[in-house]
């Protein structure tokens, strides 16, 4: 079974949809979720559950979930440097899966093409340095909520950060 993983520095909020089904929210809350009650805590910030990184970072397992194709949605508020992002079609193991993530490095410069990168991942280690074409510009907001957006049909996704109507990033394989 292939499961959906979150990986977070950061405050989340999540959702997922898939093909012709309603949205399926996944709540924010540790019964959903497989990680470390000393990395994580379950919170609520700006009036949602989310859940927010400690000492350094976190990492959230969606527990009973298969993901194929379809979109997912999460909010993540980025207050320091780092890293937040998810990785999909993980597999039971956790030693292969596909990378999504944002890179938070303060003053962001949206027109730099390192901010967002998708990678695969094998062996338990991301390839992120030989999958150079995959990385894009956004415009990214400290301090406050930025919606992520992917779009994963078959071995192509398209990337939503910030602006709903102009992918950010697209990986056509």
């Amino acid at each position: 079974m292939k499961k959906v993983t979150i990986c977070i520095l950061a405050l989340l909020s999540f959702t997922l949809t898939f093909g012709q089904v309603a949205n399926n929210i996944i709540p924010m809350e540790p019964d959903r979720w497989d990680f470390d009650p000393e990395s994580v805590e379950f919170i609520t910030h700006r009036s949602v559950s989310a859940a927010r990184g400690l000492n350094g970072g976190a990492q959230l397992f969606l527990k009973d979930f298969t993901f194929e194709n379809g979109t997912i949605e999460f909010d993540a508020e980025l207050s320091e440097n780092g890293f937040v992002g998810i990785n999909f079609r993980m597999s039971e193991d956790r030693s292969l899966a596909e990378n999504f993530y944002l890179r938070a490095f303060w003053p962001i410069n949206p027109l730099s093409r390192t901010t967002l990168q998708y990678a695969t991942v094998v062996d338990s280690m991301s390839l992120w340095d030989l999958t150079d074409d995959y990385q894009a510009p956004a415009t990214l907001y400290q301090d406050r909520w930025n919606h992520v957006k992917l779009v994963v049909n078959g071995r192509q996704m398209m990337v939503y950060v910030n602006d709903l109507e102009t992918p950010a990033l697209h990986v056509p394989i």
